[in-house]
């Protein structure tokens, strides 16, 4: 079968229970007959679950993945032909066998678990498109610790600086920066870099714009309108672009093979299990002795990158360092410790607060982590600064000492996690008492609720790359403590999701959530408190049966978010032709920025009304067309978008339960494809 093509459908969903009757049909041999040992007398849960084959056959057969790779390649993997960066938000446009790209810029991103993923999905179902993906998802992280020239950086996004053309109609890659062929700055085997151009560009020209200096003022001015006239507009080159007014700016790289790149700075501890679980995925595939050779170089690279990264945070006594607006380049501090509009923020978002996060660092680093643990700094630690934020707001100023961690499950206040499932207030169980503040309070509930969620999802994620590498590292004492970790972590988890099914089962406290949304200007809080316990709950399933903890199937939902990643990064492969935006008046322009800004913080306001007052605009129409403030400050044509997103999904994230949890998911019948005879 043809990539393109589908034996079940675009949809590819059918019942396990008929799955299993043609796959049995279809590829034979002794397994056709359910509940009969396999041919080499092996008989263990995972040999005779035909349903957990079925269902990873439904997900991950070799055709469909084949197509999941062909339009992740295309459309979400951006930097170079082979060194790929991904950004998980990208504008395209198409034109019968030619596409644009877009990417970013994006908050946090997934290339770590997303090179974990392909990883895993390589281990489970072979094949040089799996290779060639994970090559490209390996090079990409090293590129992210290289862009900066600052060795053991991390960023939350990266670009080039370049417009990149991969053209599989003349078989050409070509880069152009200012309207000049430039050379790549990391050579790849020109060998290496014709294979993935056939393999996933064979018959189609895509054109990626990776230099935000070209197409912030230009494309961006519509395509995001109310973002560009509110922040992206107000950018400081030749040192760097905007994208948040509190988090993070495209710095332009100013050191190293990559000087003009552009780099996302202030990167978040948030971000830093994910890049994490993907640097430790380099490092047990670069000792893997049946992963493809040029596939373990990528991984040797990346892994080095990784533990770069984590010796500077060991260095640096627990935080993450960046490059600020506010410095030389050549100077690093915490990251996010000061906003890119000069303000001091009461804790910054690069030192380690939580000790999984520390821990993960130490694992990370060269020197590693084993058992014992050592005592790791906690610069970050939440008591720790609100201590000095309240001693502050006395007019108490003194640094406080350094709280450091003792072990894998430490929380707050001298507690465990384990400790804190059990914690009582009052002596009421802490999440009652929770539950009762949610009456007394709609107003506070949600967004606390939300951050608690964010805060634990991290958490969670860094105790999951602990475990990890444990297993490749042969640490079996670190594997206890990490998993008894994770359980006590995934115990929470599902407490807060019971919380919220309990909100939204009491109609007066979902009604009062509803008006006090309403109030603040925001959108039904109650779809999306449902789909975020949701998750929790599904996240806490795949994690659970990833390392052997128990999980409620139903909190599996049938995969079917994995049905629904599939279905959407499969769907950009049919795509039709797209057409350039309805015009929009200098009236809509006006009204559109106003109602954004109505929500934003008075100084962003201000600074707005001070730059542009009350009839200006930072973008207006020009005939058929629109105009825009430039970077330096004078109109300039910005183009009416044809373009449509693409964004928001997860690379195979349930199929490292192949590996792990065989009796979930089996891809043994994946492995196989749908014509085996």
């Amino acid at each position: 079968m043809r990539v393109g093509s589908s034996v079940f459908g675009r949809r590819a969903y059918v019942a396990p229970f008929i799955l299993s009757i043609l796959l049995l049909a279809s590829c034979g041999g002794d397994d056709s007959l359910v509940g009969q040992d396999r041919p080499d007398g092996e008989d263990t849960p995972a040999a005779r679950n035909y349903e957990a084959r079925a269902d990873a056959f439904r997900l991950y057969y070799r055709e469909r993945v084949e197509r999941v790779l062909l339009s992740y390649n295309r459309f979400a993997a951006v930097g170079d032909s082979v060194a790929a960066a991904s950004i998980n938000k990208q504008a395209i446009a198409r034109s019968g066998n030619t596409f644009e790209v877009v990417p970013g810029p994006n908050d946090n991103n997934s290339i770590g678990q997303a090179a974990f993923d392909a990883y895993h999905a390589y281990k489970a179902l072979g094949g040089r498109p799996l290779a060639l993906t994970c090559i490209r998802l390996f090079e990409g992280l090293a590129f992210i610790e290289g862009v900066s020239g600052h060795p053991g950086l991390t960023c939350r996004e990266a670009l080039p600086g370049w417009t990149l053309t991969m053209d599989g109609v003349n078989s050409t890659v070509t880069r152009v920066k200012n309207g000049a062929p430039v050379a790549p700055a990391v050579l790849y085997p020109p060998e290496l870099e014709q294979e993935i151009l056939s393999t996933f560009y064979d018959g189609i020209v895509v054109t990626y714009r990776e230099d935000p200096s070209e197409y912030y003022f230009n494309f961006k001015a519509v395509d995001e309108l109310e973002q560009f006239a509110i922040t992206f507009v107000f950018s400081g080159l030749p040192d760097f672009l905007r994208i948040s007014d509190c988090c993070s700016s495209w710095m332009v790289s100013k050191l190293g093979p990559w000087a003009g790149a552009f780099w996302g700075n202030h990167n978040s501890r948030d971000n830093f299990p994910d890049l994490a679980l993907g640097f430790l995925a380099a490092r047990e595939c670069a000792a893997d002795p049946d992963a493809d050779e040029d596939l373990r170089l990528a991984a040797q690279r990346a892994a080095e990158a990784g533990a770069r990264i984590g010796d500077s945070i060991m260095a640096h006594g627990g935080a993450l360092m960046t490059v600020d607006e506010h410095h030389d380049y050549d100077v690093l501090v915490p990251s996010g410790q000061v906003r890119p509009d000069g303000a001091t923020e009461w804790q910054d978002l690069g030192s380690m607060a939580s000790c999984q996060m520390a821990y993960l660092a130490q694992a990370l680093s060269s020197g590693g982590l084993s058992w014992p643990p050592p005592p790791v700094p906690l610069p970050g630690a939440l008591e720790t600064m609100y201590l000095y934020e309240l001693m502050r707001s006395l007019g108490i100023c003194f640094p406080l000492p350094v709280r450091y961690c003792g072990c894998i499950d430490d929380a707050y206040l001298g507690k465990t996690w384990g400790e804190a499932l059990e914690m009582e207030l009052f002596g009421v169980l802490w999440y009652k008492l929770a539950e009762f503040i949610s009456q007394l309070d709609p107003d506070l509930f949600p967004s606390l609720l939300g951050g608690m969620m964010d805060d634990f999802k991290e958490m969670q994620l860094a105790v999951v790359a602990i475990c990890y590498y444990a297993q490749i590292s042969g640490e079996p004492e670190v594997y206890e403590s990490a998993l008894e970790s994770l359980a006590n972590l995934i115990g929470l988890q599902r407490i807060l999701a019971c919380l919220v099914y309990d909100i939204l089962d009491d109609p007066e406290l979902s009604r009062a959530l509803v008006e006090a949304a309403a109030r603040g200007g925001m959108d039904d809080p109650l779809e999306s408190l449902r789909r975020g316990g949701e998750e929790m709950l599904y996240l806490a399933a795949v994690f659970s049966k990833m390392f052997g903890l128990e999980a409620p199937e139903e909190d599996l939902l049938g995969f079917a978010p994995a049905e629904s990643q599939n279905d959407w990064i499969e769907a950009q492969l049919d795509r039709g032709d797209t057409s350039p935006w309805p015009l929009l008046s200098d009236e809509e322009i006006r009204s559109r920025i106003e109602a954004r800004l109505e929500h934003k913080e008075p100084w962003i306001q201000e600074r707005y009304l001070e730059r542009f007052g009350e009839t200006g605009l930072p973008v207006r129409r020009a005939g058929d067309g629109y105009e825009a403030i430039g970077p330096d400050g004078e109109w300039g044509p910005a183009e009416n978008p044809r373009h449509e997103w693409f964004g928001g999904f997860k690379l195979f994230f349930e199929l490292p339960l192949c590996i792990f949890d065989p009796s979930t998911l089996d891809c043994t019948w994946a492995a196989m494809g749908c014509f085996r005879a």
